[in-house]
């Protein structure tokens, strides 16, 4: 249904009964085009939001947001390609954001640290398990996330969007309670596992820096964070027995 006020604004109505704002125009090479603005919005109360491409619309946005278009067509903007081109780079932001995970960096880090000495194989597992990750005594196969490590709840966080608060909580939650996923040997405050678990992380964002893991990656966000302190030395005392 053609709209009488905007020049090139249907309602387009589907035999499922759908409904849907397209504006016809051509482009500047001549070619027709069409685009589609949004979903018809139905509801009595209108909306106070400006009105955008995809959204749902009533009339009155509808043919704001025609108006706005065809300014820019009079201008000589392809507006079809610009539309095609915005969609591309949100695409590649969220397979960027899905690929540079917290998940996926500690993978990475871990294989690339694995060392070729087998008597080296120990601190760099419990490294890996201080991160998340569990390895095969032997170091070769692929590793198990352990429950509630930091792989299993940071598995989907882009590596670039931890904080320095982030790293504070983690190093503190391992210096108070214990590295999450593992058994704690010590039920006190042990500032051993504290450094662990700001050392592991802090050899962690060190390699995505240097490998460029992730463009919006630009700081070591454990630089912002105290690492705890060396443990004091206890007197230990042999009894007679």
């Amino acid at each position: 249904m053609p709209d009488g006020t905007a020049p090139g604004l249907y309602l387009v109505i589907q035999p499922s009964g759908a409904k849907s704002f397209a504006l016809r125009f051509r482009r500047p090479d001549g070619k027709p085009a069409k685009l589609t603005l949004g979903t018809y919005y139905s509801s009595a109360i209108e909306p106070k939001d400006d009105p955008v491409l995809g959204a749902p619309l009533t009339l009155a946005m509808a043919r704001q947001l025609a108006a706005v278009i065809q300014r820019e067509r009079k201008r000589g903007v392809d507006v079809v390609a610009e539309r095609k081109s915005d969609k591309g780079r949100k695409n590649r932001e969220i397979e960027e954001r899905a690929a540079n995970t917290f998940g996926t960096a500690a993978r990475k880090f871990c294989a690339d640290h694995k060392p070729k000495r087998n008597h080296r194989l120990r601190h760099w597992r419990y490294t890996a398990r201080v991160l998340g990750l569990d390895y095969p005594l032997n170091g070769d196969g692929k590793p198990s996330v352990i429950p509630g490590g930091l792989a299993d709840t940071w598995a989907d966080k882009p590596l670039a969007d931890i904080d320095d608060h982030d790293v504070h909580v983690a190093v503190r939650e391992a210096r108070d309670r214990g590295i999450p996923g593992l058994n704690r040997r010590n039920k006190h405050k042990s500032e051993a596992r504290g450094r662990s678990m700001h050392s592991a992380l802090n050899l962690l964002f060190t390699w995505a820096l240097d490998e460029r893991f992730d463009r919006r990656l630009k700081n070591n966000p454990c630089r912002l964070v105290s690492r705890p302190g060396q443990a004091v030395s206890r007197d230990r005392v042999l009894t007679e027995a």
